[in-house]
Order: structure tokens, then sequence, then C-alpha cells
């Protein structure tokens, strides 16, 4: 495949990728758990909060039952777009190598070609703690 191939399938991806961020329907960072705790011996929940880091601090809050479907679908959705968001980059940083002139190539051989690591769904991030 010529160079300008496949710079343009490159391209291609890229705007694809950008297509299916932009189609995300709602985006809440963070991530659901589910608590319990007892009082006067019995055991009460369980409970769901939405936890995130946010200016160095570990932020927690609450989510109503009703609300719970709405929220998991939103932190899914920013799972989703973290994903995108890696792919992308992997794809730029491609095109970033393939621009250089070859002298800064052989130097660099190292970082050159090396398979982007797949993001690991968080559903089996969980599933292996």
């Amino acid at each position: 495949m010529p160079m300008n191939d496949h710079h343009i399938s490159l391209q291609q991806q890229k705007t694809e990728i950008l297509q299916k961020m932009a189609q995300i329907p709602a985006i809440i960072r963070g991530k659901i758990t589910s608590q319990t705790y007892v009082t006067k011996g019995r055991p009460q929940g369980p409970y769901h909060t939405l936890q995130r880091w946010d200016q160095g601090q570990n932020k927690s809050q609450r989510i109503p039952s009703h609300q719970l479907p709405m929220i998991q679908e939103a932190v899914c959705g920013y799972e989703q777009f973290q994903q995108l968001a890696d792919q992308f980059v992997g794809l730029t940083e491609k095109q970033t190598w393939e621009a250089q002139p070859d002298d800064i190539k052989k130097k660099l051989h190292k970082f050159l070609w090396q398979p982007f690591p797949k993001p690991v769904p968080s559903s089996k991030k969980r599933a292996s703690k």
C-alpha cells in the first residue's frame, strides 16, 4: 500500500473514532460501587455510590435507585470514550512516526511499531480484582 493510501486510511480511522465519540449519548466520569452497612445488628442496603477523583480527592455521592440505570449508562459511556480516545492517540502517534525522516526513525526504533496495548474493558478489570 503506498504511503499516501496508508495515511488516508489512518486519517479515515481517526475520523470514524471521532464520529463514534460524538455518538455517545451520556458521559459521567467515575465508578459505581455497591455498599452495605450494619445498624442495630441488621444489614442495610445495598446502596450505590458514584466515586471519582476530583482535584486530588476521592469524591463519593450516593445514587438514588431510580437514577442508577441512567448513571450506569453514562459511566459506561465514559469508559467507551476513554477506549476510543486511546485508539485515536495510537493512530495519531503512528501517523506522527510515519511522517518522520528515516534517520529519526532509526534512532527511535524502539518506540516505533510497538503494538498498542488493547484497553481492558472495566468489566474485566473488576472481575479480576
